[in-house]
C-alpha cells in the first residue's frame, strides 16, 4: 500500500526553481541572492500638501557567485572604485528547473559595487568564485511573467 507522502509526491511534485543573475551583458551563477527588499520612509512637509515617500536604496548580496571565463566584474569593481566606469543595471530572474520559463524578474537599476568578500581558488577550473558581492542600487522593480 502506498504511503500518503508517495501519493502527494506522485501527483504534486515539489517544483525546483533556479534563477539567473545578469550584470550588464554577463550572466553569472550564484547560490543565493538576498536584499531584494523595497522599503519607504515617509517625509513630512509643513506646507500643508501632505506627506511624500522616499525609497531607501536596496542593498543586494550575491553569495557564492561564479564567473565563467573572463571576469569583467572585477574590472567593473576596480573601475568603479577609480571613478572611470558607471553604474550598471542588473536583472535577477526566477525560472523553472530548465531555466527556460520565467516566473518573476527583479530589475535593479543603477547598481554599483560596494564590497566583495574573498575568492576561493580552484586550480582545476578557469572559473572565478567569490563568497559575497554587495551591490547598492538606485531603484528596484518587480516584473511578473505570465506562464
Amino acid at each position: 500500500m502506498a504511503d500518503s507522502s508517495d501519493i502527494i509526491d506522485a501527483t504534486n511534485p515539489v517544483p525546483s526553481f533556479r534563477f539567473t543573475v545578469t550584470i550588464g551583458d554577463d550572466v553569472i551563477r550564484c547560490s543565493s541572492v538576498s536584499g531584494l527588499d523595497q522599503q519607504y520612509d515617509s517625509v513630512d512637509y509643513r506646507d500643508g500638501m501632505g506627506g511624500l515617500f522616499r525609497a531607501q536604496l536596496p542593498s543586494i548580496t550575491l553569495s557564492q557567485a561564479v564567473f565563467p571565463g573572463e571576469c569583467k566584474f572585477y574590472e567593473w569593481l576596480y573601475n568603479y572604485a577609480n571613478h572611470s566606469d558607471g553604474k550598471k543595471d542588473i536583472s535577477i530572474s526566477l525560472t523553472d528547473e530548465s531555466g527556460k520559463v520565467l516566473y518573476v524578474t527583479w530589475n535593479v537599476f543603477n547598481c554599483f559595487p560596494t564590497g566583495i568578500t574573498g575568492p576561493s581558488l580552484d586550480a582545476s577550473s578557469n572559473e572565478v568564485v567569490v563568497k559575497q558581492i554587495t551591490l547598492n542600487a538606485d531603484r528596484l522593480t518587480v516584473e511578473c511573467h505570465s506562464v
